[in-house]
């Protein structure tokens, strides 16, 4: 008897992005209709599978590694990778799992508005105390020495000034409509174009100068 003859079928389940799933299947040549694969059940077999089918990785002990690689601004290719998991999978348990996609939501808006804070104050300029602190010989209270600790000597309050590429990325992005053009200077110090800002107009050629460096 000659070997059976089979093909391959293709699971017609989408992933959490929307693609369709890539898992495939050998069968008997005369098999009909579609198949689905384990992660990828019909609705009302959901269950059944989840009882008896491979079962899933999703772990709610997981919800505090994710959080905390969530703050550290990692994208979800980097989080899933370091689940050991499939993108898709990540955008699976995402849509399933409520608690788990609230966790990563919550946590990247914290990880934005540190960036955005960061960038508020690079184009503003700030101040910061830098401390020098010095190594000095501790006594007991008989006067005995028992070590040594680092102590604060000296203070000084320091400026960071402005920054022009901060500055422009924060208008650009924030208005757009008012500084998403610029004035281009050629070789001669002539200026061509138009600033949608009026107080744009009103700078210097120096000045304009600089800030096309960073445009």
């Amino acid at each position: 008897m000659g070997a059976k003859k089979t093909k391959i079928v293709r699971c017609i389940g989408k992933k959490g992005d929307g693609s369709r799933c890539t898992r495939e299947k050998e069968v008997p040549i005369d098999f009909e209709g579609d198949w689905r694969c384990w992660q990828h059940p019909p609705e009302d077999k959901k269950k059944e599978v989840n009882a008896g089918g491979r079962p899933s990785k999703y772990d709610p002990s997981i919800i505090p590694k994710v959080e905390e690689w969530a703050k550290e601004g990692l994208i979800d290719y980097e989080i899933s990778k370091r689940l050991g998991i499939h993108t898709s999978t990540l955008y699976d348990w995402k849509h399933k799992f409520p608690e788990f996609s609230e966790a990563l939501k919550k946590n990247k808006s914290q990880a934005d508005f540190r960036v955005e804070n960061s960038l508020f104050k690079r184009a503003n300029g700030y101040r910061y105390d830098e401390i020098t602190k010095e190594r000095v010989r501790v006594y007991d209270e008989e006067g005995n020495p028992i070590g040594f600790e680092l102590v604060p000597t000296k203070v000084v309050t320091k400026e960071v000034k402005p920054n022009p590429t901060s500055i422009i990325f924060w208008l650009k992005n924030r208005q757009s409509d008012k500084w998403s053009d610029k004035k281009e200077i050629d070789l001669e110090g002539n200026i061509k174009g138009t600033i949608k800002d009026p107080a744009m107009n009103e700078l210097s050629v120096e000045e304009l100068k600089k800030l096309a460096e960073v445009l």
